[in-house]
């Protein structure tokens, strides 16, 4: 009788070692890297390249965020060293690539589609990260109100017209009746776009065919642009107004409206099937901008790798972002809780702790929400660095161990018998202490291109080491 052949579990199977007896596999790398290291210590170049050619090398499709000029020819770089120079993407104004988010958002398939909860949702995303909801003990209230005028917006425009556009949005917000004296102005009526799909709307209302469902989202939009915004208080209403204009003014403009809001030549779905799109917006040159639209197109990248159906086959995606700081918000949290079902690979690389809290704020809050994300990304990586406060915390994550302690006493007495005595004690301390981290290679020619890390992976006790800490060496690469 024939033993019966047990196929092996792809997420076995290994990406790269970090010595002769430790590997580095899918499963591993479906559980989040974070990257440490200072300026110069070599985390790009170093564990950085190593993990994104091996990550290409295996097939994985892809979506990387900007922060420096560099990195789009950073990427073309791996890209034709892996052979997948045909899989790239590049998203910038010279590309002739196009990704209107809102048309995909709004018309993509599968349950949920058509909701334009999600298209508020997206611009919350961005209002929270860049801190534009109001802030301080009124931030709940601020972002409410924000929610509310987004979501009768989109309702009003996708009832009477089938579609959201954001140019059109932007055109009905700005035009909404300020006061219930103007509701009855002929001037205003004249020129608000907001008056003309306010009509139509109406006109519908009165069809005897018109849904029942639409009905009832009708009868709430119509109450709110004729009633509540006109009576809401000069301040609130400014203040919402000014939050949803301020992220969509500069994705109106060129060259980012020919890039958001007029075409689509490919969409996140693309990334499952094996492409590597790079957002080349980095935030060095395209600012607030192009911070807030590489934002948009990763949380619907997120929410785009969150549905798709995993099965044994399915292909591994990942996203990367240097200097993550950049982009990091709450959605990453859940994201990265819930990532590796959906294999999907993230990879964070910033200089140190401080570049988080510095990002998205020091009340407690906010430093639970980093302190969370930092606990679901399973593999630390760190490289030499002279920041304090991240190799005391460096220095935690590889937790405190007893270590046995000897001394030693000599008295002189008798000269054929000194008294010589020995003690044995217990002592408390790092694993890893963190004066370790200043003295790690930082690659270059002085070093022979090489660059040493410290190795951190949930639960797992290294073979090359015996303790929870590894030290390992990348051949810098450029």
């Amino acid at each position: 009788m024939k033993t019966p052949v047990t196929e092996s579990d792809p997420l076995d199977d290994i990406l790269l070692s970090w010595s002769e007896e430790d590997v580095f596999s899918i499963r591993d790398a479906c559980e989040g890297v974070q990257i440490f290291g200072g300026i110069g210590s070599g985390k790009t170049t170093g564990s950085g390249a190593t993990l994104a050619r091996a990550y290409l090398s295996h097939g994985f499709g892809g979506l990387v965020l900007t922060a420096k000029p560099d990195e789009c020819e950073t990427w073309k770089r791996y890209a034709r060293n892996c052979g997948r120079e045909h899989d790239l993407i590049i998203l910038s104004p010279e590309s002739g690539q196009a990704f209107d988010f809102m048309d995909y958002e709004f018309k993509r398939q599968g349950r949920g589609t058509g909701l334009t909860g999600n298209l508020v949702e997206l611009f919350m995303v961005v209002a929270n990260t860049s801190n534009l909801g109001g802030g301080g003990t009124n931030e709940a209230f601020w972002n409410n109100e924000l929610r509310k005028l987004m979501r009768n917006a989109f309702d009003l425009q996708a009832i009477v017209e089938g579609s959201v556009d954001l140019r059109a949005v932007y055109e009905l917000i700005i035009s909404a009746p300020l006061s219930t004296k103007q509701l009855e102005s002929t001037a205003w009526k004249d020129k608000s776009y907001c008056y003309k799909l306010l009509f139509n709307l109406q006109m519908l209302f009165k069809e005897e065919n018109f849904p029942v469902n639409k009905r009832r989202d009708a009868s709430a939009t119509l109450s709110f642009w004729l009633v509540e915004f006109p009576n809401m208080s000069d301040k609130t209403r400014a203040t919402v107004i000014s939050s949803f204009t301020s992220m969509a003014d500069g994705l109106l403009r060129t060259p980012l409206y020919e890039l958001f809001c007029r075409e689509t030549t490919f969409t996140p779905d693309d990334s499952a099937k094996g492409k590597i799109i790079v957002l080349d917006l980095p935030v060095k040159e395209f600012h607030e901008t192009g911070r807030n639209a590489q934002i948009i197109v990763k949380y619907i990248w997120q929410r785009a790798m969150e549905r798709r159906r995993v099965g044994r086959l399915t292909r591994p995606v990942f996203l990367w972002a240097d200097e993550c700081q950049h982009f990091v918000n709450e959605h990453d949290v859940t994201f990265q809780a819930t990532s590796r079902s959906s294999r999907a690979c993230t990879v964070f690389l910033t200089q140190n702790l401080p570049n988080y809290h510095a990002a998205v704020g020091g009340s407690p809050k906010q430093e639970a929400m980093v302190e969370s994300l930092l606990g679901n990304l399973s593999t630390k990586i760190f490289h030499n660095n002279t920041d304090t406060k991240t190799n005391t915390w460096a220095s935690q994550v590889y937790a405190e161990d007893y270590v046995s302690k000897t001394s030693s006493s000599f008295q002189v007495g008798d000269q054929s018998s000194p008294n010589i005595s020995h003690s044995y004690d217990q002592e408390k301390r790092f694993t890893v202490m963190p004066r370790e981290f200043f003295g790690l290679l930082k690659g270059g020619p002085n070093n022979d291109y090489q660059v040493e890390a410290l190795i951190h992976q949930a639960g797992k006790v290294f073979s090359g080491s015996q303790i929870n800490a590894l030290k390992t060496t990348f051949t810098q690469q450029a």
